[in-house]
């Protein structure tokens, strides 16, 4: 019974260990793209570019091509993709003293590279978390 109840309690810890060891440095966006009339592209191939913006200036961008499924939900995973001007997306130091930090969204919906701004926002705490993977002490 104890031995039982002891290979338990290290499969759990070796478990935890594993996990706590896994980081994961992407940001998941997922979007519908839509027509002018406001109708899903179904199975589309669309180009997208992420913007990341820290107070005034631009802090990373990149590019990637997506397809969107029947109803045409599309996801990226922003850091995944090709940066532009930038190293990757895991190297950047996530901690910003103004706080403002946003996403702009691009897309060509024709799958090309002719970006037209879909909309911004605020990027909020979860990715900003990345700053305690930076910290030092």
């Amino acid at each position: 019974m104890l031995r039982s109840k002891l290979l338990l309690f290290l499969a759990f810890s070796s478990s935890l260990a594993l996990a706590q060891g896994t980081l994961y440095n992407a940001i998941t966006y997922q979007a519908v793209a839509r027509d002018a009339n406001g109708d899903p592209l179904p199975n589309q191939a669309i180009g997208l570019q992420f913007d990341l913006t820290a107070g005034p200036g631009l802090v990373y961008r990149e590019t990637q091509s997506v397809t969107t499924n029947d109803q045409g939900l599309f996801k990226a995973e922003i850091g995944t993709g090709t940066p532009v001007g930038f190293g990757p997306l895991e190297d950047y130091r996530w901690y910003h003293p103004s706080n403002n930090m946003f996403i702009f969204v691009h897309a060509d919906f024709t799958g090309g590279t002719n970006y037209q701004l879909l909309g911004q926002e605020p990027i909020r705490a979860v990715p900003v978390a990345n700053s305690a993977r930076m910290a030092t002490t």
